[in-house]
């Protein structure tokens, strides 16, 4: 039982390392700071529409790029 416990853990592991180089390789990290409770307004209109809090933002900015960068 110790040696399968150990066995899943391993490749829990290695899912993990895997995952987090597959992200540090495709991705881009970026931070946004706003006023408290603005996060869970957020989070709200993204589930709403059935978005992550990533997706709503990317689009809002490519909407704003659209509307306003000619």
């Amino acid at each position: 039982m110790d040696t399968k416990k150990r066995s899943a853990e391993e490749i829990l592991k290695r899912q993990n390392q895997y995952a987090h180089q597959y992200k540090t390789q495709h991705y881009d990290r970026l931070s946004v700071l706003a006023p408290k409770g603005k996060r869970e307004e957020l989070d709200k209109v993204a589930k709403k529409h059935g978005l992550s809090m990533s997706k709503l933002l990317l689009t809002a900015v490519d909407e704003w790029i659209e509307n306003h960068d000619k």
